[in-house]
């Protein structure tokens, strides 16, 4: 019985997987993306990031550095999901989330809503670290998909 039971649970397991396996050269489009290389050279010009921290940062490797932090105010300012004072604009996020990714992006965002500090470089980091640690795999996506569209 215990056996039957472990195959299952492998099978339902492998059925989860597949359903939110994302395809890595999915190419994502929408406001983010289409304002990419724009916003990515106001705010590496404004926080001194080397595109060497961003590239790092897309490969999945953690960037806990300071400007890079402010980095992503920055970019959350620019696109008006994060005020300059650090407030999450949740309707503003929603609206970046590629449409190709639409349902569990929006999933990711509210789950990620509730980030706050005192701090707003530290605010933006901790909504990214929330996003990355919802669905790593997902977030990569997006970042990667970012990473790209500067490059191109």
């Amino acid at each position: 019985m215990w056996a039957r039971l472990y195959n299952c649970a492998a099978l339902l397991l492998l059925l989860v997987a597949a359903t939110h396996g994302w395809d890595v050269n999915m190419k994502l489009t929408g406001r983010i993306m289409d304002a990419a290389k724009e916003v990515d050279t106001k705010c590496r010009s404004s926080t001194g990031v080397p595109r060497e921290m961003l590239h790092r940062y897309a490969d999945g490797q953690t960037v806990d550095d300071a400007d890079f932090k402010c980095y992503l105010k920055c970019i959350m300012i620019e696109f008006n999901s994060l005020s300059d004072e650090g407030v999450f604009v949740l309707e503003e996020e929603l609206e970046n989330v590629p449409p190709e990714i639409k349902e569990e992006g929006h999933r990711i965002v509210h789950s990620c809503k509730h980030i706050n500090h005192d701090e707003a470089c530290e605010t933006a980091y901790q909504i990214h670290q929330c996003y990355k640690q919802s669905d790593p795999d997902l977030y990569s996506l997006v970042v990667r998909a970012f990473d790209a569209t500067i490059d191109a």
